[in-house]
């Protein structure tokens, strides 16, 4: 399977079971049975200049997938989130999208992590954001994390 357009009836298997945001992802090679290091996990950002802002240093994203194997491509979109007239979180209009980036799932493995880079990473207010991962051939995204940003 390559990174093809599917229909929606015909979507591959694929999915997630982990995204974090962090300082810093390390990859050792020699320990196969844990073989990413993830340091300094954000659970918030506090810009240090006014609005809008935008991170000074890269974001690493780490995810963990499962599925059918192939090539895919995927995506990272960070969207606003404010509150809905009935009281859920919605989507505002400002989204950020970080990608294509491949993604080769290789047979028999339960699941396969991997580490991104986000550089200079925006902000337009203080509140409440998700990143999401989005996966080339399937209708909605897979997985998301949400990040508060102090104002």
């Amino acid at each position: 399977m390559s990174t093809g357009d599917w229909s929606e009836s015909e979507e591959p298997e694929i999915g997630a079971r982990c995204l974090k945001l962090c300082r810093e992802v390390i990859w050792n090679a020699n320990d196969p049975e844990a073989p990413y290091t993830l340091r300094g996990v954000l659970r918030g950002f506090r810009p240090r200049s006014s609005f809008p802002a935008v991170t000074p240093q890269p974001v690493f994203v780490y995810a963990e997938y499962f599925g059918e194997a192939g090539e895919y491509d995927v995506w990272f979109d960070l969207v606003r989130l404010v509150m809905g007239d009935d009281g859920e979180m919605v989507d505002e209009a400002d989204e950020t999208t970080f990608g294509p980036y491949s993604l080769r799932l290789l047979p028999d493995l339960f699941a396969q992590g991997r580490s991104y880079v986000l550089r200079r990473v925006p902000f337009s207010e203080p509140g409440l954001y998700e990143l999401r991962l989005r996966v080339g051939g399937v209708s909605q995204h897979l997985i998301a994390e949400r990040l508060f940003v102090e104002g």
